[in-house]
């Protein structure tokens, strides 16, 4: 069985579900593949990969902290706070780089966020985005959201380029819609790339081009290329296990370690994951078990 993880840098175009079913021609049939992280179709940069027992470790690469470079045209909002939009607004005012230079200030730390309409939230069970496009009403709750730093990278006229390290759950879209009300004008984000999530960065990753076919030499390319899932969560706490321990962890049982609590843990043997679970007063408890480690 093939365990890991892939670091891929999506292209522009096309949607991070479509180049998961591209990937999936690369491995044998009923391989369990999944991403950490949805990226819009008009962003590109990095689209962390999992690959078998790998995607049982999906939520501990997701709640990761990410870094975005985004660009913003003001002066225009469009209904999807991105390029794809139908322009909905325009304003005559065009902020001067020391007024968004001032204004950066106010969104960094935690904040309250609400998401785009056009967005991947379920509501009812039915994407938000889905509904907006029937014309429907939407209503979201804004969310806490933390942003670490927010710097100005280029600026232009009209446009000016931001790169953001943010928690999950964090909209750039809205980022920059906000950022264009507090500056008093409108917005929206012409350019989207993901830099980072957690271990994984775009100048590492594997660049697919949009109507890029599965063929033997880059299927050779892909497998060749999986990360360890050890390796992924190289910053996160280990309990290392005894055989004794491992025989109860693999029954889903807990077992006593010297670490303090702790929300994301895993299990190793030697130099195998055999599980990822948490700590909570001096007990190890498991949440998803690889029998065989991995």
């Amino acid at each position: 069985m093939i365990n890991g993880w892939l670091n891929i840098n999506k292209p522009e175009g096309v949607t991070s579900a479509h180049v998961l079913n591209r990937l999936k021609r690369a491995f044998p049939r009923k391989t369990k593949i999944g991403h950490a992280g949805t990226l819009d179709k008009f962003a590109c940069g990095v689209l962390p990969v999992a690959i078998g027992y790998a995607t049982k470790t999906i939520p501990m690469i997701m709640d990761a902290h990410k870094t975005y470079t985004f660009t913003v045209l003001w002066g225009v909002q469009t209904d999807t706070d991105d390029r794809d939009g139908e322009v909905i607004a325009t304003s005559d005012v065009i902020p001067a780089i020391e007024s968004i230079l001032s204004a950066l200030q106010k969104f960094v730390g935690v904040i309250q966020q609400m998401p785009p309409i056009f967005s991947a939230l379920k509501i009812d069970g039915k994407r938000a985005s889905d509904r907006a496009r029937k014309g429907e009403d939407v209503e979201l709750e804004s969310r806490q959201i933390e942003i670490f730093e927010l710097k100005v990278v280029e600026h232009h006229q009209h446009e000016t380029t931001f790169q953001v390290m943010c928690s999950k759950g964090t909209y750039v879209r809205a980022l920059a819609r906000d950022l264009a009300v507090t500056l008093g004008t409108v917005g929206h984000v012409t350019y989207l790339r993901r830099d980072q999530v957690g271990t994984f960065l775009v100048g590492e990753a594997i660049l697919l081009e949009k109507d890029f076919k599965m063929d033997h030499n880059l299927a050779t390319k892909i497998v060749s290329a999986i990360i360890p899932i050890r390796t992924v969560l190289d910053d996160i706490p280990a309990v290392s296990c005894t055989e004794s321990a491992i025989t109860h962890i693999s029954r889903g049982q807990s077992i006593p370690t010297s670490l303090q609590d702790q929300d994301m843990v895993f299990a190793v043997d030697k130099t195998d994951i055999i599980a990822t679970g948490f700590v909570k007063d001096l007990v190890f408890y498991p949440k998803n078990v690889f029998i065989n480690g991995v």
